[in-house]
């Protein structure tokens, strides 16, 4: 699998999950990590080298068939692909300000990326992001436990904070995507959850898949490893 083609696939699973069973051409809870506050690392000299979770089969369960996504760097066009993802269907967020919680994974425009996935038994995906220039801006705002999200007569969908991960000294976030939609003229049901780790202002990583959040959360933790070893 090409480096462009590997950048595209993880773009529209991390940034498009929500509009992929669509059809589309894609009370206060207790506090917990998923709504992590926790400071920003600094980068070591020269910075993490996202490369190393293009090489990441040793994280996956025994049995996965396992594809690398070399390293590359998201181009203008492809950032603009991914933004169209949402701007093709006219989405209404509630709350707006909390949109962020149904896109936790940071890809812009020269964001050098890396990473692996899974299609057989089931679909995962981790990847890394270095964003060209640093954001030291929360990924999501602190109050954002939910965000509802509607496009009618499209999709509905809602967007959760639940637990994530303790890693030591990194902001770490888990999301439940949950959208309802149309499938090839059917009623359909998409389900995913994704997983952040935030290692600095430039640096994330993320695990995706549709099924098995603990699983998922373990990987982010070995992905983490990988990438500061």
């Amino acid at each position: 699998m090409g480096a462009r083609m590997g950048v595209r696939i993880a773009a529209a699973l991390a940034v498009g999950a929500l509009l992929a069973g669509c059809g589309s051409p894609v009370d206060e809870p207790e506090e917990t990590t998923a709504a992590a506050d926790t400071a920003f690392g600094a980068e070591p000299d020269g910075g993490y080298d996202v490369g190393r979770l293009s090489d990441a089969a040793d994280i996956f369960p025994e049995g996965y068939d396992v594809k690398s996504m070399p390293v590359a760097v998201l181009t203008r066009e492809e950032a603009d692909q991914i933004a169209g993802m949402y701007d093709s269907i006219q989405i209404s967020f509630d709350p707006p300000h909390c949109r962020s919680l149904s896109t936790p994974f940071r890809l812009t425009e020269g964001s050098a990326t890396g990473g692996s996935r899974s299609v057989k038994p089931a679909t995962i995906v981790v990847m890394a992001s270095r964003l060209s220039v640093p954001n030291p801006d929360p990924v999501v705002d602190a109050s954002c436990a939910k965000v509802t999200m509607d496009a009618p007569g499209v999709m509905t969908g809602v967007a959760t904070a639940i637990d994530a991960p303790q890693i030591p000294d990194v902001t770490t976030l888990a999301v439940k995507s949950v959208v309802d939609g149309q499938q090839s003229g059917m009623a359909a049901q998409r389900e995913s959850y994704t997983m952040v780790a935030v290692l600095s202002d430039r640096t994330s990583v993320m695990v995706q898949g549709e099924k098995d959040p603990k699983l998922l959360g373990d990987m982010l933790v070995k992905a983490v490893e990988k990438l500061r070893a």
